[in-house]
């Protein structure tokens, strides 16, 4: 699996949260690209605003044209601003959002070649081999997908793909898949290992799992399978299965726990994990506790195994050992 060459290099500043995209990184993705020629704004200005402006005239003139090139790039130019580091986050999250939609929105075809193209695109100029990168799109598709039906398509096999590397299925095309498909990518992932030696890409892994159940299960799909003609149960992920998720989680935060005491300088890294993984517990286990109810409605004689309880507060755990630590 390739969880080992999510480890970062120095320059990278062990990002463990999403720091954002900065401007060059936009205009080097859109200079070679077949909307360099549309997009001079881009390169005379730094005001997040008229970069915005700029891209939202284009798409009202219908000036980009259709084809998986240009509007993949045009996609990566929503996610890259939607994720642009700068001075007004806060302020500007409403017209991020909003252009964010419009960028996956305009000209949308969900067929399946071209949504496979479209990824191919948005994966070339989005290095997901950077480990930065990857963690910025996984937040981005977390917060596109319900915004429109092109967003929840291309994120859904955006998200996937991320995962496919993550843990070498090497599935190929960028596609839906059925959500079934978690349980062996998971079982690929072994908390114990990845905990000792691999918590960055653990780290990435919870999370990508965390936006997939968002994009899918747990999330609004009936109007994705209207528009694109798929089965619900493409978005089901079986009640067995998310079982199996759970108690994976479960083992990667009874592992943390008891990693918690060393003095190895990854102390940080280990909350953010713990973190992600008590996030996806709760969810997880609000949808659980509904499906057992309903099987014990179904069966009231019926073998059920009982869900594991929910692990502390990650904040609680992070407490008790700095003040261990203050102790010693």
């Amino acid at each position: 699996m390739n969880l080992s060459d999510t480890q970062q290099s120095d320059s990278l500043c062990n990002a463990i949260r999403p720091l954002g995209f900065d401007l060059q990184e936009l205009r080097l993705a859109i200079e070679v690209s077949p909307l360099r020629h549309l997009c001079p704004f881009l390169f005379s200005t730094e005001n997040i605003y008229e970069i915005m402006d700029g891209f939202n005239s284009l798409m009202n003139g219908e000036r980009i044209a259709f084809g998986a090139g240009p509007l993949g790039t045009l996609m990566v130019a929503g996610i890259m601003v939607y994720m642009l580091s700068h001075a007004e986050l806060h302020k500007s999250h409403v017209k991020r959002t909003l252009f964010l939609q419009h960028c996956f929105s305009y000209m949308a075809c969900t067929e399946e070649t071209h949504v496979n193209d479209l990824c191919a695109v948005i994966l070339n100029k989005i290095n997901i081999r950077d480990s930065d990168h990857m963690l910025n799109l996984i937040l981005c598709c977390h917060h596109a997908s319900p915004l429109c039906t092109m967003a929840q398509l291309v994120c859904n096999c955006l998200l996937w793909a991320v995962l496919d590397w993550l843990t070498d299925m090497g599935a190929g095309s960028h596609r839906l898949r059925p959500y079934s498909e978690l349980k062996l990518a998971i079982s690929l992932v072994n908390p114990s290992v990845c905990v000792e030696s691999y918590l960055h890409g653990l780290n990435l892994t919870v999370r990508v799992v965390s936006a997939l159940l968002v994009v899918g299960p747990y999330g609004s799909t009936e109007q994705i399978c209207n528009d694109v003609g798929v089965a619900p149960t493409l978005f089901v992920l079986p009640d067995d299965d998310a079982s199996i998720v759970f108690r994976w989680l479960s083992g990667i935060v009874n592992e943390l726990r008891h990693s918690m005491g060393q003095g190895d300088g990854h102390m940080e890294e280990r909350i953010v994990v713990l973190e992600a993984a008590c996030d996806l517990m709760l969810m997880m286990h609000e949808h659980l506790l509904i499906i057992y109810q309903r099987m014990r409605d179904l069966d009231p004689e019926a073998e059920i195994l009982p869900l594991p309880d929910l692990p502390p507060e990650p904040v609680v755990v992070a407490d008790v050992v700095a003040n261990e630590n203050n102790s010693v």
